[in-house]
């Protein structure tokens, strides 16, 4: 058989092999980690040595490359203070950072992100000293609840010379050699022998759930309390005193009519109202335009070069002088650029395209994307200003009070059902602009969907990892990759990172790529705010996570390769379930250390986002535009950071009384996170909206599945070791955590989503009655509001300022939020494809720019009533950009 043909064939061999023969374990798998405690030792000395090399680099690059390990400190408003530049003085300054500078600097889902990692490092630190004093000296005696042994009789019907071994790597070193040599049949057939041990694991069982209940009360307590504290400080925001209203009838559907309605219902005096339109057609055109622009800054970058290298070329004043003409819009880029140009750069060979698919005539590219920008620009201007756009259904409706918006968003508005819903509106940079006005069948049709996509990947996902695995099995190896085979014999350590190493590492590679997916499908899934966006990705990873991973690797595979048995003795079910299920610890606590010793420094390094940088420089990037955008802060999706830390927090917890040494990984694994996410959410992410740590609810429901599976898992092992006295006692365990979770929720669910009105009244003072209200606004209505709204642009709060490159002066902000639209001004409720900034031609730098000394910031004009005034392009702040609201298209 050939290479080819065996790699074609071996998906449906390794599938046979794994429902129904009983061969050589999977590299990776827990079975062959169970076995293989040389793989385990070369894997933590492996893991060590990377982890440890990776933060010993980061602490010397970090003041090095401060534009990629510490960018936040060029905020102006919101920068962290200065860590020292020593080798590791930074990290006590960094530790002793209060959440007070956090919420000042980041925000509140940043604290409460913190605040999850660092109660989880108090948690099982408790549980872990008890773990390592108690649980681990009772299985060094020969106690194990997960292998029926016991301290008077520890061999328990094995030889002799296998016991200490066995009692040994049962807890100590479970990870080195599992349980498998140690458990047989005889082991779990016993009733007369004592079981004082067992209530040992009981009392520790019970201790781990309340010390899990005290630890959580005290974080969502201490949530409420600073979420209170935060919404207070920005009570008189504008996302604060906005509703987003859906269901809005079709005769409701103006802004006069809508602004009516609410001030009717004596609720508050409305300051403004935005019903959304249908654009759909008027994005697209946007949409071509950011195309066709991109592609005249190509042709620009292909014949000036970027920097362009002739000293009297200047892009600021040619932009300028072509301002002060007022040059028509169908005029082409030869009238409206290279006038300005140096002469000998006139003489240069331009550009040229094929016009059609592929034989067409060859024209100069500058006139023909100008041409092609001219019209689709002329066209988009024309739309924003005269074109007449259908309503939606959907609206913003903003009161003068905060108290108004607060009181509306907790009564039923209208008494026809899912008509005028209102609820708290998002910021506008968390609003999805092109799923707001999504119709909630198609919302329903795709939900839907994606639900049977996502059951698709987690029965799915296995296979390809498993193949992974399976291809460095020593059968695989010498059948498919011989050569590979034959150096790994010659050499022990290749062997053991070849068998054990590579597969786990695989799996982990593998598994990284669900959070982009996961993000797409959530995007894909209809809904309205990037913020439900992320909790939809978190809720999608953990629940593969826990499918997959945690059910798929404990059950499923002991089922499958364990069917034979059943057939034959159905009773052999609970025997079969106490031989296998703490085999898995090990491969446990192989992914704790890889997860907490290796990747964690690696995500402090930040290798991944690095080498995806230098590759778009390298390959893709050309225009300033293309660099700006590859240089620009990083955003942190908190929807990618919770699953794996929330996953680690419930397998360690389920496999607290099995092995106990888990818990000491555990603390490694969320101290090590808490120091690297803390660094990085003050020094180096972004985050342009807040949300108030939202994801705490859904990260406590997720504890208490943990605790649930944790009290089962006990109750089931006492049942296999013929216990049924402790067994029972653990159903108790089972009704506490459901009235925990009960109480829980009655206490502070609605504090997670809502102010208290008495401490809005004391902060804001009391609400006005309407009457009053009314008479101080002598009436108004929604023309009096919109006559004495200024129409202009709101230039951002972001105070990043970007030091000026070779190859781009970070004049425009990029255009991550809605494509087409720069993120500037994107702080009001109209949709951004009417109201929003629109990109304009870049022209390439000039060589030597970034020398100079660029930031005048004496140019920026003080009369906003007009125009949003702005510096000169050598204001290089890179998420600032003016616009002429008369004209929203220059």
């Amino acid at each position: 058989m050939s290479s080819t043909q065996a790699l074609a064939g071996f998906p449906c061999i390794w599938i046979f092999r794994f429902l129904c023969e009983d061969e050589e374990p999977l590299p990776g798998s827990p079975a062959q980690t169970s076995k293989s405690p040389t793989g385990f030792t070369t894997q933590l000395i492996l893991c060590t040595s990377v982890g440890l090399l990776c933060f010993l680099l980061f602490c010397f690059l970090r003041v090095r490359w401060s534009a990629i390990y510490s960018p936040r400190l060029r905020m102006r408003k919101h920068a962290p203070d200065q860590l020292p530049t020593s080798f590791f003085g930074w990290i006590l300054p960094l530790l002793k950072t209060p959440n007070s500078v956090i919420m000042d600097k980041v925000g509140l889902d940043a604290v409460v992100m913190l605040q999850f990692l660092l109660m989880s490092v108090k948690l099982f630190s408790f549980c872990g000293f008890f773990g390592t004093v108690v649980l681990y000296p009772i299985s060094k005696m020969g106690g194990d609840i997960a292998n029926g042994t016991y301290p008077e009789n520890p061999g328990n019907g094995t030889d002799n010379n296998q016991t200490t071994s066995t009692l040994l790597f049962t807890h100590q070193e479970h990870f080195f050699a599992g349980t498998s040599a140690a458990t047989t049949g005889s082991n779990i057939n016993f009733v007369s022998h004592s079981v004082s041990f067992l209530w040992v694991y009981l009392f520790f069982t019970y201790l781990f759930v309340f010390a899990t209940f005290y630890f959580t009360f005290l974080n969502y307590r201490d949530y409420v309390r600073i979420r209170r504290e935060f919404l207070l400080r920005k009570a008189k925001t504008l996302s604060a005193r906005t509703l987003l209203i859906t269901g809005i009838p079709p005769y409701l559907r103006s802004d006069r009519k809508l602004a009516d309605y609410f001030e009717k219902l004596g609720i508050g005096v409305v300051e403004s109202v935005h019903t959304i339109r249908h654009v759909g057609r008027l994005l697209e055109f946007i949409k071509e335009r950011t195309q066709h622009l991109r592609q005249l800054e190509t042709a620009y970058t292909n014949y000036l070069g970027n920097p362009c290298e002739d000293p009297a070329y200047d892009p600021d004043e040619i932009l300028n002088e072509e301002e002060s003409r007022e040059v028509t819009l169908h005029e082409t880029c030869s009238s409206t650029g290279l006038d300005g140009l140096p002469t000998h750069q006139k003489q240069r060979q331009r550009p040229t395209i094929r016009q059609g698919i592929c034989c067409g005539p060859k024209v100069d590219a500058i006139d023909y994307y100008t041409e092609k920008f001219d019209e689709i620009d002329e066209l988009v201007v024309k739309a924003r200003k005269v074109g007449k756009f259908l309503p939606t259904s959907v609206g913003f409706v903003t009161f003068e009070e905060t108290i108004s918006a607060y009181v509306a968003s907790q009564v039923l508005i209208d008494s026809t059902p899912f008509r005028l819903r209102a609820q708290l509106a998002p910021e506008p940079r968390d609003v999805l602009w092109e799923n707001i006005a999504m119709h909630g069948r198609e919302r329903v049709i795709r939900k839907a969907l994606i639900m049977f996509i996502l059951l698709f990947l987690v029965f799915s996902w296995t296979i390809p990892c498993n193949y992974l695995s399976a291809l460095t099995s020593t059968k695989s190896l010498k059948a498919y990759f011989p050569w590979l085979l034959k150096l790994a014999e010659k050499n022990k350590i290749l062997k053991q990172i070849v068998a054990g190493f590579i597969p786990t590492l695989g799996v982990v590679i593998f598994f990284s790529v669900l959070p982009i997916v996961f993000n797409s499908l959530s995007v894909i899934e209809g809904f309205t705010t990037r913020s439900e966006s992320e909790e939809s990705c978190f809720a999608k990873q953990f629940f593969f996570l826990f499918s997959n991973v945690l059910l798929f690797i404990t059950v499923a595979s002991t089922l499958f390769k364990s069917q034979k048995d059943i057939f034959e003795d159905p009773t052999k079910i609970a025997n079969i379930f106490a031989s296998k299920l703490p085999e898995v610890a090990p491969f446990y606590i192989n992914y704790t250390v890889l997860q907490g010793i290796m990747l964690c420094p690696i995500q402090l390094l930040q290798i991944g986002p690095i080498i995806v940088q230098q590759f778009y420089r390298t390959f893709l990037c050309k225009t300033p535009r293309d660099y700006a955008e590859v240089f620009a802060p990083r955003m942190y999706n908190f929807g990618w950071g919770y699953p794996v830390p929330v996953f680690m927090f419930v397998v360690i917890l389920v496999y607290s009384t099995i092995s106990p040494l888990i818990l000491v990984f555990g603390v490694i694994y969320f101290a090590m996170s808490y120091l690297v996410c803390k660094y990085q959410l003050l020094y180096v992410y972004f985050h342009s909206y807040e949300v108030a740590g939202r994801m705490w609810p859904l990260v406590f429901s997720r504890i208490i599945i943990g605790l649930l599976i944790f009290e089962l898992t006990s109750a089931g092992l006492f049942t296999l070791n013929k216990s049924y006295p402790l067994a029972a006692l653990c159903i108790p365990l089972i009704f506490l955590t459901v009235a925990y979770k009960f109480m829980m929720d009655k206490a502070y669910q609605r504090s997670t989503q809502f102010l208290p009105l008495q401490l809005l009244s004391e902060k804001l003072g009391p609400m006005t009655t309407i009457a009053l209200q009314q008479s101080q606004h002598k009436g108004t209505t929604v023309d009096d509001i919109n006559k004495n709204k200024k129409r202009r642009t709101v230039l951002d709060e972001d105070d990043y300022v970007a030091d000026p490159r070779k190859f781009t002066d970070f004049r425009e902000p990029p255009m991550t939020l809605l494509n087409g639209i720069l993120n500037t001004g994107m702080k009001q409720y109209g949709h951004p494809a009417l109201l929003g900034v629109l990109p304009q031609l870049w022209l390439p730098t000039k060589a030597g720019y970034e020398d100079r000394a660029v930031l005048n910031n004496n140019n920026n004009a003080s009369n906003e009533s007009s125009s949003a005034s702005f510096s000169s392009s050598s204001s290089l702040s890179i998420l600032r950009k003016q616009q002429k609201t008369s004209s929203p298209g220059k």
